[in-house]
C-alpha cells in the first residue's frame, strides 16, 4: 500500500518528472501494489489521475484538523475493507468523501 498525502503545494522536483512518476506508479500497480491519493483543498481525483492513481482511490479532504482526521479515518476504513476481503481495491465511499471534505 502506497499513500500519497499532499497539501497540493508544488515541490518543483528536479529528480522526477510527472511522466516518470506515472510510469513508476503503473509499473508498481502491475506488480500488485495499491495506491491511494489524498489531497487537501484540491481536485484529488484529477491530481491523482495525473500520477496514475485511479479515481476511486483518490480522496479530497478539507485542510483542517477535522478534515485531516476524517481523511485518515477514511483511509483506514478503505484499507480495512481490502484486508478483510470485503473489497479488492482501495476505494472511498460517498459517505467517506462527504465527511472528509468538510
Amino acid at each position: 500500500m502506497f499513500a500519497v498525502i499532499t497539501d497540493g503545494q508544488e515541490n518543483a522536483s528536479k529528480e522526477w518528472s510527472r511522466l516518470q512518476v506515472m510510469d513508476s506508479v503503473k509499473a508498481r500497480i502491475d506488480e500488485g501494489w495499491s495506491f491511494t491519493f489524498l489531497g487537501a483543498n484540491q481536485d484529488a481525483i484529477q491530481e491523482g489521475a495525473g500520477v496514475g492513481v485511479a479515481a476511486g482511490a483518490s480522496l479530497t479532504y478539507d485542510a483542517s484538523a477535522a478534515g485531516a482526521r476524517a481523511a485518515m479515518s477514511s483511509l483506514s476504513s478503505s484499507i480495512g475493507r481490502v484486508r478483510r476481503g470485503e473489497a479488492t481495491k482501495v476505494e472511498y465511499t460517498d459517505q467517506e468523501r462527504r465527511q472528509s471534505s468538510g
